[in-house]
């Protein structure tokens, strides 16, 4: 019987990660309930504390386990569209859309734990560490939505509605046609940059609850509530700049690779007396290229 594999996704760590701190809560609270009132055998107090102890160490290691995914498949649908189809029938590895899952990028198959601070990249760091990589052995191919294949089809589509609805004008915006292609991929750049401006001044304001904490009779689960925020805010804001600048560069290549194809398909269409007036030389008084 042949498997599917199933990825891990960020959901689902998320939401182990927050079963850990709400268990770890209530474990500690009642922890503390049975070991102060030791004397009480009652059901009140023993039941909850074996059902919290025998709680929390499963969360936990549900939440460890969640950080890895399961093994990658042997082959692996190039263009995104079924990654389990070729595991359910072997035979379509002779097509050329399927290709071995070693040629096709980790962060494909990566946990989610994996795709936030990239060490899915690690083992060809490690490779180019021992040797000169190779451009045709060594790296990766590219996932579906980064080829060729998908971002051309996607600027044509809004490229011909732009067409089609300046029907009476002798320009379309570049600039619009860009906007409704790459904007939603842009939009989540923009997103993760908001949340690190907001996060980047929650530092400076729990550091001085601490500074206050020091100076004050509070308890001490607040001094270790706070320095645990400050660790936390400090590597999730590591991990949105990371993030934002790499989900950045991305758009900024679709970008580019749509621009070179959209000129590249125009030269080709232009008349030898259209090629003659295009050389290419800029005009320095009229700002336009001629």
């Amino acid at each position: 019987m042949t498997t599917i594999p199933l990825f891990s996704a960020g959901i689902l760590l998320l939401y182990w990660a927050l079963s850990v701190v709400t268990t770890g809560v209530t474990f500690r609270s009642v922890l503390r309930s049975g070991l102060l009132r030791p004397a009480q055998n009652n059901q009140e107090v023993v039941l909850p504390l074996i059902t919290a102890t025998v709680q929390f160490p499963l969360v936990l290691a549900a939440f460890f386990l969640s950080c890895w995914s399961d093994p990658k498949p042997q082959y692996i649908d190039i263009d995104g569209k079924s990654p389990s189809t070729c595991l359910l029938f072997p035979a379509c590895s002779n097509y050329p859309f399927s290709a071995q899952a070693e040629d096709l990028t980790p962060e494909k198959y990566a946990s989610a734990f994996s795709q936030m601070i990239f060490a899915w990249v690690d083992p060809l760091m490690r490779l180019g560490w021992k040797k000169q990589l190779s451009p045709s052995q060594d790296l990766w191919s590219l996932t579906a939505e980064n080829r060729c294949s998908h971002i051309v089809p996607q600027w044509d589509k809004h490229f011909d509605k732009a067409l089609q609805k300046d029907k009476g004008q002798a320009k379309v915006s570049i600039l619009g046609v860009m906007v409704r292609a790459f904007g939603p991929a842009y939009s989540i750049t923009s997103l993760l940059m908001l949340a690190l401006s907001v996060l980047q001044f929650a530092n400076p304001q729990i550091v001085n609850l601490l500074i206050d904490f020091v100076s004050s009779d509070d308890p001490n689960w607040k001094g270790y509530l706070y320095t645990g925020l400050i660790v936390a805010v400090t590597f999730v804001c590591t991990i949105l700049n990371s993030q934002a600048f790499y989900r950045e560069y991305l758009v900024g290549l679709r970008i580019r690779t749509s621009l070179i194809s959209a000129i590249y398909r125009k030269s080709l269409r232009l008349s030898n007396f259209a090629r003659k007036q295009m050389t290419g030389k800029f005009n320095s008084k009229t700002k336009h290229y001629y």
